[in-house]
């Protein structure tokens, strides 16, 4: 249940678990206050509790959390742990109910690892983005201390996804616009976040159950699943290269928020899908590893290769990318990005989110 009085709004544990991100999202916009009643347990996907936090934590607003006479049940601090909730809401406590700022929404510093739930998540600054074999060795040490062991070629190409996605997140997720030329300096939400499932995730948006229905039907063996999500609260996907292409044909408009979902959507699909790159214009380059353009492109073909799924939400707009009838993924079959661009309008979301689902077809047998 999602109720609303004035600049306030009210998020039930129902409500978590049932309602799509996108209503949440427009739940709590224009609120000045976010009450979460936690009265009883749930299921949701992390991606989705990203998403919320990372909105909360966009600007200056008070939360406060309701919990049951007598505190949070063993079922409630569950759900609270296995969606992400409390650590990036919560904080250490999970009966806190004194009010509280938005400004403490975020990932613990140093992280958080739950080796029970297989579950880790990171700032994305605590992963050296200098080159991919320094991300690698720090992503290693993150998937040992949440007990996740991959094998080593499929670990090799998961590594390539998190460092493109995690990347970007740094260099251009890092600073939100107040208007043109003026920068927002507080710290943004960003991090990469990773969890093995036996099953699919739960709660599962409904283009990712259409990609596991398509992979179970393709593939009837069982596997596990590793869901791996990077999100920042930052300018979103379509921003920085509409503005930079503003500037240089010296445009009006230079917001791509302003220009209209449309032009929002010509942008988004193009950065998809063309290999155009901000580097040097925009952002804050941190890594020369990545050859300018490559970056989704990365993304693309290791998820084809890994007869994975992902999704992308941006502003408005919101992408899919299904592998699940890839038999024999070659090189043959990597070329051409295949994102299937929504036309619809989504709830806005100020910043950018990957969501990654990989099936692991070997056995997970490594010591840990």
């Amino acid at each position: 249940m999602v109720t609303t009085s004035a600049r306030a709004v009210s998020l039930s544990s129902h409500s978590l678990g049932t309602r799509p991100a996108d209503e949440l999202l427009r739940s709590i916009e224009a609120a000045d206050e976010v009450v979460l009643n936690l009265n009883r347990s749930f299921v949701a996907s992390v991606s989705k509790i990203l998403l919320l936090a990372a909105a909360l934590s966009r600007r200056e607003r008070q939360i406060r959390v309701v919990l049951p006479d007598g505190g949070a049940t063993d079922s409630i601090r569950e759900s609270s742990k296995q969606t992400l909730l409390e650590p990036l809401v919560l904080g250490a406590n999970s009966d806190r109910t004194e009010a509280f700022s938005s400004s403490s929404v975020g990932v613990p510093e140093g992280g958080y690892v739950d080796r029970e739930r297989r579950l880790f998540c990171v700032p994305t600054e605590l992963l050296d983005r200098r080159d991919r074999e320094t991300f690698r060795s720090d992503l290693a040490k993150w998937f040992r201390a949440a007990a996740i062991a991959l094998p080593p070629a499929e670990f090799d190409r998961v590594v390539a996804l998190g460092y493109e996605a995690n990347t970007n997140s740094a260099e251009h997720g890092s600073t939100r616009q107040v208007d043109e030329g003026i920068l927002d300096s507080r710290p943004v939400f960003r991090c990469l976040s990773a969890r093995l499932h036996d099953e699919p995730g739960p709660a599962l948006p409904d283009d990712a159950n259409a990609y596991v229905r398509e992979y179970s039907q393709a593939f009837r063996s069982r596997t596990r699943w590793l869901e791996m999500n990077v999100v920042d609260a930052g300018m979103g996907l379509a921003y920085p290269s509409f503005l930079v292409r503003a500037r240089h044909f010296r445009s009006r408009c230079k917001n791509v928020y302003e220009a209209g979902f449309e032009a929002e959507t010509g942008q988004f699909a193009e950065v998809l899908s063309r290999r155009i790159s901000t580097k040097g214009h925009w952002g804050n380059v941190q890594s020369t590893a990545s050859v300018t353009g490559e970056g989704i492109p990365s993304i693309t073909k290791n998820i084809i290769r890994l007869r994975g799924f992902a999704s992308i939400r941006a502003g408005r707009c919101a992408a899919s990318l299904s592998a699940a009838r890839v038999v024999e993924p070659s090189e043959r079959t990597v070329g051409i990005p295949e994102y299937r661009i929504q036309t619809q309008e989504r709830a806005f979301f100020g910043g950018t989110a990957w969501q990654l689902l990989l099936p692991l077809d070997q056995q997970i047998s490594l010591a840990l």
